[in-house]
């Protein structure tokens, strides 16, 4: 990740060495890939193997970017005393202009990190003005931890149901990192930021042999843990190439819970066209979220390309809400909230689904809510009547858990009322 200038001059001081002059918000990063990938992390504080998605790198500064649906995750060092400052252009259409421009600053307190958001609102006659953003606050999460020759930071930025931001496959945003000193005074609404472009992808290539051109057939495909999946890397090219061999895997922590192997390259048919099944069992014990499968090819000058597509492993059942605001009222009122459940699984599903509400909210529909799912990719609509309290407004979180055999599902959804 690229922390701007002021940040890799901060870190070629060394540690604990303030800034001698104000953050440039007008130095333009320079990323190292615009295309990323879905990729989950774990935030647990430390930079696990294949954990991260390079971002851009300084001479002693290393930053992250990646996302998967819903959610951007990103990560950075930095130097003690130092805020995180993530700027975000949903619309990548300038920073000051229209009201779609978040920010998102981390800060470490103790051992916790401590995040706040807020919006640019760039409409006004009388110029740009900040506005608080709980509604991300609420959704999104953070930790800090000294290490990696600094502080790390990582995070995961999602908006619990404003609408404001919801990150999906192609969509394009600006993007800015920068390390703020905790003690600096607030950065004035009016100042311009220069944003560097990122692609929200499923999958990438880089170091093709010239003629080479590859595709994953079934990326961003779902998998059940204990169960198979199949994706399909087709190239197209011609045996003059003298492609050698063609090698795959998983990357991160399901590396070694997914197959690996390396064959020899396969012939071109006479159109052009090769292809080869990375058909692997997924083991029962491998985590949620998102990752990512790489197939690297070995050329005869000895070489190496590679493409990478992002796969998600994922619980037996995901919750989605059909109800996704409620109309505010003074009186207590009675609202019927519809939630869906939606298989994973190639078997047959059999659950029930319990229900927590926001405090002072009351389910008048019992707690158990049973369902049966026969393939993959089956919903079912559930619903429940919910007592609201008077008065009520804002975003609240709506917990659905079913618990499987050993396999739990626990999700947390947000819904509106205003």
């Amino acid at each position: 990740m690229a922390l701007s200038a002021l940040l890799l001059s901060v870190l070629a001081q060394g540690p604990g060495v303030a800034p001698a002059q104000a953050t440039d918000l007008g130095a333009q990063l320079v990323v190292v890939e615009p295309i990323r990938l879905a990729v989950s992390p774990v935030l647990d504080g430390t930079l696990g193997e294949e954990e991260w998605d390079p971002f851009a790198d300084g001479e002693q500064s290393k930053s992250f970017l990646q996302w998967e649906p819903g959610k951007i995750h990103v990560a950075g060092i930095l130097p003690p005393l130092h805020d995180l400052v993530v700027s975000i252009d949903v619309k990548n259409d300038g920073w000051l202009k229209g009201k779609d421009n978040i920010e998102v600053r981390i800060r470490q307190e103790g051992d916790r990190a401590v995040l706040s958001s807020r919006l640019l609102d760039a409409t006004g006659k009388e110029g740009p003005v900040w506005t608080e953003l709980p509604s991300v606050v609420q959704a999104s999460e953070a930790v800090a931890r000294e290490g990696q020759g600094g502080v790390f930071y990582e995070a995961s930025i999602a908006d619990a149901g404003l609408g404001l931001f919801s990150p999906e496959r192609g969509q394009r945003f600006g993007v800015r990192y920068d390390a703020f000193p905790s003690d600096a005074s607030d950065v004035a609404a009016f100042l311009p930021r220069a944003m560097s472009v990122i692609t929200l992808a499923t999958q990438r290539s880089a170091g093709m042999p010239n003629g080479l051109t590859p595709a994953v057939q079934d990326d961003f495909q779902t998998v059940v843990p204990g169960e198979n999946m199949r994706m399909r890397v087709t190239f197209r090219g011609s045996n003059t190439l003298q492609i050698r061999r063609l090698s795959l895997r998983s990357e991160g922590d399901v590396r070694d819970r997914t197959l690996s192997l390396s064959t020899p390259f396969m012939v071109f048919d006479n159109k052009g066209r090769a292809f080869f099944d990375y058909d692997t069992r997924v083991s029962v014990e491998s985590p949620f979220g998102y990752r990512l499968m790489r197939a690297s090819v070995l050329a005869g000058d000895g070489l190496e390309g590679l493409i990478q597509a992002s796969y998600r492993i994922a619980p037996l059942v995901d919750f989605t809400l059909r109800t996704k605001s409620i109309k505010a009222n003074e009186a207590n009122q009675v609202a019927r909230v519809t939630y869906r459940i939606r298989s994973n699984s190639v078997s047959r599903v059999v659950g029930g689904v319990a229900v927590d509400l926001p405090e002072g909210w009351r389910n008048l529909s019992g707690q158990d809510k049973g369902y049966l799912l026969y393939q993959k990719g089956q919903p079912i609509d559930r619903s429940i009547d919910v007592e609201i309290p008077g008065g009520t407004q804002g975003v609240f979180p709506i917990k659905l858990k079913s618990v499987l055999g050993d396999q739990v599902t626990d999700q947390t959804l947000w819904i509106t009322v205003q």
